[in-house]
């Protein structure tokens, strides 16, 4: 053993699996306080709220009940704060030489970035929310995949995305194979047996309503069938799961889509809320503009927000963009 930890390459590759699994924990923590605590107010409330059960080691002899809510978000912040540094591209990465970092099914330090906005934009720092997400931002390693501008005679960017699990914006995905593949995600709303589609659930109207006509993510996201069922229902369905098109040809898996769990279209929305929640509805508006001219036929002109609606308007922009993503 000593010899070998004497080998660089297995000493870096050593420190690259530490960052991972303290990115792996912030990340799992960060899920369950989403799901069973109380939302963040402050840090004074936090330190008096119900967090979760913490443990640091494998093999331990902490104590099995719930810390603080606080000090559950201080966990994952230190853990977020330990993979960024490890695992940093440095300063000397050029993405023309060691290839692109879009579209990773690996950690590395923007998708520490990527949560910790996140993160922050639960704790209502909205500060620090602005810095992690502008640092995804300005690094312009990613890049919004266009509705508007065609991949191929099929697809355009926006479309290849969903279809094959391929885009310059997605910051992380769960890679799956056709023999090491997750759940069906699109199971629920197609349900096809290769004669008739049975959906379990269908996208609500008021959903539906929320598209601008020139907004291409309708397009892309719904398409209207007859359902299998015996009332026969014609109704747009939730195309974003209908299968990775490589798993299907490969393996005849249907319905099988790779979780993109960090897109830069959400860190655009992170920003432009933390942005409007201190009163810069300049700097929301041209985020939200920003994020729209990718996703419209055409989308001539900027967002009007202003304290009465902007939170009206990105939440609304949210549930376009990121409809049924968890």
């Amino acid at each position: 053993l000593k010899l070998q930890l004497s080998d660089d390459d297995l000493l870096d590759r050593l420190e690259q699996y530490c960052g991972e699994a303290y990115f792996a924990r912030a990340l799992a923590y960060s899920e369950l306080i989403k799901l069973f605590c109380k939302t963040y107010e402050s840090d004074e409330e936090a330190k008096n709220e119900l967090g979760v059960v913490l443990r640091t080691r494998y093999y331990s002899d902490e104590p099995i009940k719930r810390s603080s809510l606080y000090d559950s978000y201080q966990l994952v912040l230190e853990d977020l704060d330990r993979a960024a540094e490890i695992l940093t591209l440095g300063d000397d990465y050029n993405s023309s030489v060691d290839g692109t970092i879009y579209n990773s099914t690996y950690f590395n330090e923007y998708t520490a970035h990527a949560l910790r906005a996140r993160i922050a934009l639960y704790m209502k720092d909205y500060d620090t929310a602005i810095k992690y997400s502008s640092k995804i931002i300005d690094s312009k390693y990613y890049v919004l995949s266009s509705t508007s501008q065609m991949y191929n005679s099929n697809y355009s960017y926006y479309q290849y995305m969903w279809a094959s699990d391929n885009a310059t914006e997605i910051i992380w995905k769960i890679g799956f194979t056709s023999t090491l593949y997750g759940g069906a995600l699109g199971r629920v709303f197609f349900n096809y047996d290769y004669t008739s589609l049975k959906p379990d659930y269908v996208p609500a109207q008021w959903v539906l309503n929320l598209y601008d006509e020139t907004d291409l993510r309708y397009s892309t996201f719904f398409q209207t069938y007859q359902t299998g069922h015996t009332h026969g229902l014609m109704w747009p369905l939730l195309m974003k799961y209908w299968g990775n098109e490589d798993l299907y040809n490969q393996a005849q898996l249907l319905h099988v889509s790779m979780p993109k769990v960090f897109r830069l279209s959400e860190q655009y929305l992170i920003r432009a809320e933390a942005y409007a929640q201190k009163g810069d509805y300049s700097k929301a508006s041209k985020d939200i503009t920003t994020l729209r001219a990718a996703r419209y036929a055409s989308y001539g002109g900027g967002t009007s927000m202003n304290a009465n609606n902007a939170m009206t308007i990105i939440e609304e922009e949210r549930v376009k963009e990121l409809y049924m993503e968890g």
